[in-house]
């Protein structure tokens, strides 16, 4: 380290040995796995000189100020909110931002649907929902993530849902439980793309690409509603005062609730199986799927790549693979968003998403930036000093 610089308190609370031949790059990048490893560090908040990373010359031109607030049951540091006032605040102007969201979305949905708005008021009641409570609570409008971000996260938007999409019916065509191409299918598209004298193979891709990358800017219009709210707005106001498996699970569940008026009066689902059955499959699904789109959401540091898997999955399961399905009378016991075999293939993406959640802890997690644009001005002035990690001497 640089004379004059001090980080023992960091490295120590940590349990990082600190080497310089590091950087203050890897250095604070350490802290914040350590944060998700250990759940030692509830909100860390570092002031980065924009010119330089090397520690010796940060030193040099500016004080460094790090404040950073640790598990209750180690013994805190001073830690500021959004306005100056203690982290506690923090944390309870985002459960109240979260409660104040939860009770208007499902006010709006039950409004929607007792006035037959349509599907298309109810899937912008989220949006809708979160742009009020923003407002009234003075939230930033930008910390919904509207920037596109890497193209890979926008790709695997996609990819994600399609693949998961062919395992679950591949399972099903495989063993028998659904049979593929459904005549009625094949006899649509080709009259739909104008392919009447074409292969089967050939006029099932041309439909695959029609529904899946045509269609996916329509779907986007409706699934951006949702996810403005849900992954946009809750999901990161959880993310400050929960794990990330609760984060999402919770996010998931209240997603769930918010379907159910249309579930349960027979408007959304299928009359081939039980409403129990139904209800428990979709919430499996629902709640499964809602961890991964929160990793998603969390990883890009955009609300796109979730509204492109949102579209992409309704339009490749309802319009492609469930319709491509042939029913054996007992198929939709396993297809569609009702059946059993979506679900157990979201479970274990699920399940990857929650075991490897330390990749979360990186410079593109939106919640450190999204910190930084709460905190920086009150936390970090440029002739400001701190004592509670590290220091200038």
């Amino acid at each position: 380290m640089a004379p004059g610089c001090s980080y023992a308190r960091a490295t120590l609370e940590c349990g990082f040995p600190h080497q310089e031949s590091g950087g203050t790059g890897k250095f604070f990048q350490r802290l914040r796995h350590a944060s998700l490893r250990s759940g030692q560090i509830r909100t860390m908040v570092v002031s980065i000189d924009a010119q330089t990373t090397e520690p010796q010359k940060r030193c040099e031109r500016v004080p460094i100020c790090i404040r950073i607030r640790l598990h209750e049951n180690m013994q805190p540091t001073q830690s500021l909110g959004p306005s100056g006032a203690p982290g506690g605040a923090m944390k309870q102007d985002a459960k109240l931002n979260a409660a104040l969201y939860v009770v208007l979305v499902l006010t709006f949905c039950a409004l929607t649907y007792f006035l037959h708005a349509g599907a298309i008021a109810m899937m912008w009641g989220p949006a809708v929902s979160a742009i009020i409570v923003s407002l009234l609570r003075r939230r930033s409008l930008t910390e919904i993530g509207w920037k596109i971000g890497r193209m890979k996260w926008l790709v695997a938007g996609w990819v994600i849902p399609v693949s998961v999409s062919f395992a679950a019916y591949g399972l099903i065509w495989i063993t028998g439980l659904g049979v593929v191409p459904n005549p009625t299918f094949l006899q649509r598209a080709r009259f739909t793309l104008g392919m009447t004298s074409q292969a089967n193979g050939l006029v099932i891709v041309a439909a695959f690409l029609y529904i899946s990358i045509l269609g996916l800017l329509p779907g986007m219009i409706a699934a951006l509603g949702e996810e403005i709210g849900w992954r946009g707005f809750l999901v990161p106001e959880l993310a400050k005062w929960m794990s990330f498996p609760k984060t999402g699970l919770v996010s998931g569940a209240i997603w769930c609730v918010w379907h159910m008026p249309a579930i349960l009066s027979g408007s959304y689902g299928t009359a081939d199986t039980p409403r129990w059955y139904q209800i428990g499959c979709f919430g499996a699904m629902v709640l499964s799927s809602a961890v991964v789109m929160a990793w998603l959401r969390m990883k890009s540091g955009s609300i796109w790549p979730v509204t492109i898997m949102h579209a992409t999955h309704n339009g490749v399961i309802q319009a492609f693979f469930e319709r491509i399905t042939q029913d054996r009378g007992h198929t939709h016991y396993f297809s569609g968003e009702f059946g059993v075999a979506l679900p157990l293939f979201f479970a274990a993406l699920a399940f990857y998403c929650i075991a490897n959640r330390e990749s979360l802890a990186d410079a593109n997690s939106p919640l450190d930036a999204s910190l930084d644009r709460r905190m920086g001005n009150q936390l970090f002035e440029p002739a400001r000093y701190s004592t509670d990690v590290g220091e200038r001497k």
